[in-house]
C-alpha cells in the first residue's frame, strides 16, 4: 500500500473535522441578552449561556474604551478583580468539562476596555 493511500485519507478526515468544529462554533454564537446573562449566574458549571454570546460581546459590546463602569452596568460585578482587570466565569463549556472558561477584561490606564478575551483555567 503506498503512502497516498494513507495520507489523503487522513487529510480527509482532517478536513471533515475542522469543517465540523467551525460548524459547531458558528452554531453556538447568541446574540447579547442580558436578562439571559443575569440568569446564567457564572457558578452555574453546566450552563453555556454566557459563552454562547462572548463573539457578539466581543464584536459589539465590549469595544475598546469602553468605560469600566459601563462594562458593570452592563455584565453586572465580576466574578473576579485584579489590578485593571475584571474577569466573569462562563462555564465549563470546553474541553473535557473540567476547566472552567472565564472571560477576562482589561483596562487601559484611562478604566477603557483595552482587551476582551476567554481563558480556561
Amino acid at each position: 500500500m503506498s503512502t497516498w493511500h494513507k495520507v489523503i485519507p487522513a487529510c480527509l478526515l482532517a478536513a471533515c473535522t475542522a469543517s465540523f468544529m467551525l460548524f459547531l462554533v458558528t452554531l453556538n454564537d447568541t446574540s447579547f441578552n442580558k436578562a439571559e446573562w443575569d440568569s446564567a449566574p457564572g457558578n452555574d458549571y453546566a450552563d453555556c449561556t454566557r459563552l454562547e454570546m462572548v463573539a457578539d460581546l466581543k464584536d459589539k459590546i465590549l469595544l475598546p474604551g469602553l468605560s469600566r463602569t459601563e462594562v458593570v452596568r452592563i455584565l453586572g460585578e465580576p466574578d473576579t478583580e485584579e489590578g485593571r482587570k475584571i474577569g466573569y466565569v462562563l462555564g465549563m463549556c470546553s474541553g473535557y468539562g473540567f476547566d472552567y472558561d472565564l472571560m477576562h477584561i482589561l483596562f487601559d490606564e484611562n478604566s477603557g476596555v483595552s482587551v476582551v478575551k476567554v481563558r480556561q483555567h
